[in-house]
C-alpha cells in the first residue's frame, strides 16, 4: 500500500457526516504513522486494517445514542448527565494511532447526538471560558472544546506532536564554549555520560565550531534540551589578573582545572586567566 493513500488530513477541508460542516476534519493516519506501518507492502497490519474497515460497514448507534434519541422524541430536553453518558471512562495512549481514532469516534458521537446549541448550552453550563462558548464558533468546535477543556483529552495537534517525539528520531547540535564543556562533562566524562544513559540518547563532539551533537528520539532530545540550557545558564565565567602577571603553563592548566573543579584557560601572556564553574560551587 503507497504511503500517498495514507496521509494525514487534519485541518484540511472535508465534509462530516455528523454536522454536515464543512471545517470540520477527521485526523487520520499521519505521514509518520504511515511510514511506520507500511515497512512492506505486504504489513499485515496494513491487511488487517483494510479488512477491519470493509467489514465494520455501517456506523452502528450506541446505547447512550439510543437513549438520547428516546429523550427528543419524548420531547426533552438533554441535561450534563445525559452528555456524560457519551464520556468514555478512559483513552489510549494519546501517542498511539488508536488515541485518534476514538478521538474522531467521540467527536461522531457527540455531533451525531446533539445539536449545536444543544452542544453551546453543555460548554457554558460546564462552565468552560467566553472563548469556547462564542455565538460565531461552528457545532464541531462546541464539542471538541468539551473533549479537550472539559474532559481533558489531548487534542488532535498535540496526538501528533507525542506520537512524532516517540517513534521519529533526529540530530540537533548544542554550541558550547571550553568551560561550558568542562562542566557538563564533569570528571572524567561522567556526567555527560549520565546525560547520554539517562536520556537514552547518543552524545558526541564536534569541534568546529566546539558543540555537543546528540542523536535520539525527538521527545528525549526535547527534554536534554531544557536540561542542557539550564547547566549553561549555571555558568559564571570571570577573569583574573595573575599577581605573577605571567600566564600559567600550559602543562598545569588541565591539572588545576581539576583540582579546583573550573575550567581554567590562558586569556593572554601578562598573567590574564579567564575561568569558568557553576554558580552554586562559588557560593
Amino acid at each position: 500500500m503507497s504511503t500517498r493513500l495514507v496521509r494525514r488530513t487534519l485541518l484540511s477541508p472535508s465534509w462530516c457526516s455528523a454536522c454536515r460542516s464543512p471545517r470540520h476534519t477527521r485526523f487520520e493516519i499521519g505521514p509518520l504513522v504511515a511510514a511506520h506501518l507500511s515497512t512492506s507492502t505486504s504489513s499485515p497490519a496494513l491487511h488487517a486494517s483494510k479488512d477491519q474497515d470493509a467489514s465494520r460497514g455501517p456506523r452502528q448507534t450506541t446505547r447512550a445514542e439510543e437513549y438520547l434519541a428516546s429523550l427528543r422524541a419524548a420531547g426533552f430536553e438533554p441535561s450534563l448527565k445525559d452528555i456524560e453518558r457519551c464520556r468514555p471512562r478512559k483513552h489510549a495512549e494519546p501517542s498511539s494511532v488508536a488515541y485518534i481514532t476514538q478521538y474522531n469516534d467521540l467527536l461522531s458521537t457527540l455531533c451525531h447526538s446533539f445539536s449545536r446549541e444543544q452542544l453551546k448550552r453543555f460548554a457554558q453550563l460546564y462552565g468552560l471560558p467566553a472563548q469556547w462558548t462564542r455565538s460565531n464558533k461552528r457545532k464541531v468546535h462546541f464539542a471538541e472544546a468539551i473533549i479537550e477543556q472539559q474532559w481533558k483529552w489531548p487534542s488532535l495537534k498535540e496526538a501528533e506532536k507525542l506520537y512524532r517525539d516517540s517513534t521519529e528520531e533526529c540530530v540537533e547540535t548544542f554550541p558550547v564554549t571550553p568551560s561550558q564543556l568542562f562542566l557538563i562533562l564533569g570528571k572524567d566524562g561522567a556526567d555527560l555520560l549520565q546525560l547520554s544513559i539517562g536520556y537514552k540518547v547518543h552524545i558526541g563532539l564536534s569541534s568546529h565550531p566546539l558543540a555537543l551533537r546528540v542523536e535520539g528520539l525527538r521527545g528525549d532530545i526535547s527534554e536534554l534540551t531544557q536540561v542542557i540550557k539550564s547547566l549553561k545558564q549555571d555558568i559564571l565565567e570571570e577573569r583574573y589578573h595573575l599577581p605573577t602577571k605571567r600566564p600559567i603553563r600550559q602543562d598545569l592548566l588541565q591539572r588545576i582545572s581539576r583540582l579546583a573543579g573550573a575550567y581554567v584557560e590562558n586569556v593572554d601572556q601578562a598573567g590574564l586567566v579567564k575561568g569558568g564553574c557553576s554558580k552554586q560551587s562559588k557560593n
